[in-house]
C-alpha cells in the first residue's frame, strides 16, 4: 500500500452537484441560492429603509412638529414679570383703573348701541318691506363675523380712509367697533320696544298737538324703556367680555377687566387672574341690576 493509491472508503464522499448548468438540471436559473444578485452573496443585505437608491419614506414625508424634552423643565421668564413679584398678596386697588375703564366703554356702548338701532327698530316694526329687510339682515350678520375680523376691518378703516386717521386707537372707534359687533344684540329687544307702543296713543297726542319729538319723549320712550333697557344689558354684558377688539381697537393704556385676565393668564399671575375674573362677574351683575333688571320692575 502506497500513500498515492489511498482512496476514502465506498459512499463516504458524494460528488458535488454541478449548479448553473441549466433549468433543466433543477439548480440552473439562481443555483439553489432562491435570488440573483446582492441577495445571493453571502453577507449582501440591505439597509433598514433602504429602497433601491430613491428617496426613503422618512425623508420624504413633511415633518410637523418638535416635542423638545427640555420643555418641562425650561420655561421663559421677562423681567416685567419678575418686577411685578413683590409678595403673594393680590392688590385689589390695581383693578380701579380696568374696573372704571370696562364699565365706561360698556355703558356708552350699549347706550349708542341702542339710538343706532332704534330707527331700525321703527322701519322694521312699522313699515316693514324689502329695504327694512335687507337692512336688518345685513346688520344681524354683523353678529356672526368674529370680534377679531371686525377690529381689524375697523382698524384698517381708520388707516386707510382720508381724515379718519385721527381715530386711530381712540375710544370712538372701539366704541365703534363694539356697536358694528353687537348693535345686533339690542335691535330685537327695540323691535319688541316699538310693538308695544299702541298707535291709538300717538294718534291721540298728535290730535293734541304734540309734536313728533314731545310724543317720542312723553310717549313712547316710556314704554319702550324696559325693552330697550333689555336690549342695552345684553350689549352691556357682551362688551365687558369681548377681548379680541379690546387687543387690537383700545387706545394705548387702556386696559379692561378683559384685558386685565388675559395678561394675567399669559404671565401666569392665577391669582390676579381669578381676582380679577371675580370682580368682572361682581361688575357685570351690578350694572344689569341697574340698568336692566331695576328699571324694568319700576316701570312696570
Amino acid at each position: 500500500m502506497r500513500l498515492n493509491s489511498l482512496k476514502p472508503g465506498a459512499g463516504s464522499r458524494r460528488t458535488r452537484k454541478r449548479v448553473g448548468r441549466g433549468i433543466s438540471a433543477g439548480q440552473g436559473k439562481t443555483a439553489g441560492r432562491g435570488d440573483k444578485g446582492q441577495r445571493s452573496r453571502s453577507g449582501g443585505y440591505s439597509k433598514v429603509g433602504f429602497e433601491g437608491g430613491q428617496m426613503p419614506l422618512q425623508r420624504r414625508l413633511p415633518k410637523v412638529g418638535f416635542s423638545s424634552r427640555k420643555a418641562r423643565y425650561v420655561a421663559e421668564v421677562r423681567l416685567h414679570e419678575l418686577a411685578r413679584i413683590e409678595d403673594e398678596s393680590v392688590d385689589l386697588a390695581a383693578l380701579g383703573g380696568p374696573v372704571v375703564n370696562t364699565v365706561i366703554a360698556a355703558v356708552v356702548t350699549a347706550g349708542v348701541a341702542v339710538l343706532v338701532v332704534l330707527p331700525l327698530a321703527y322701519l322694521t316694526s312699522r313699515y316693514g318691506g324689502r329695504a327694512a329687510g335687507a337692512v336688518h339682515t345685513v346688520v344681524a350678520g354683523s353678529f356672526a363675523v368674529p370680534g377679531l375680523l371686525i377690529a381689524l376691518a375697523v382698524v384698517f378703516m381708520a388707516l386707510k380712509v382720508p381724515g379718519l386717521h385721527v381715530l386711530y386707537l381712540t375710544l370712538p372707534l372701539l366704541i365703534f367697533a363694539y356697536v358694528v359687533h353687537f348693535g345686533v344684540q339690542a335691535l330685537r329687544s327695540a323691535e319688541v320696544g316699538v310693538a308695544t307702543v299702541d298707535r291709538r296713543l300717538e294718534e291721540a297726542a298728535q290730535t293734541l298737538g304734540a309734536g313728533r319729538l314731545r310724543r317720542l319723549l312723553r310717549i313712547e320712550a316710556p314704554l319702550m324703556a324696559p325693552a330697550l333697557a333689555a336690549g342695552g344689558g345684553l350689549v352691556l354684558l357682551s362688551t365687558m367680555k369681548e377681548l379680541p377688539a379690546t387687543l387690537l381697537a383700545s387706545p394705548v393704556g387702556f386696559e379692561t377687566l378683559a384685558t386685565r385676565i388675559w395678561n394675567a393668564n399669559e404671565d401666569g399671575f392665577l391669582a390676579d387672574m381669578g381676582l380679577a375674573s371675580v370682580v368682572l362677574v361682581a361688575v357685570s351683575a351690578v350694572l344689569t341690576w341697574l340698568l336692566v333688571i331695576r328699571n324694568s320692575e319700576h316701570l312696570r
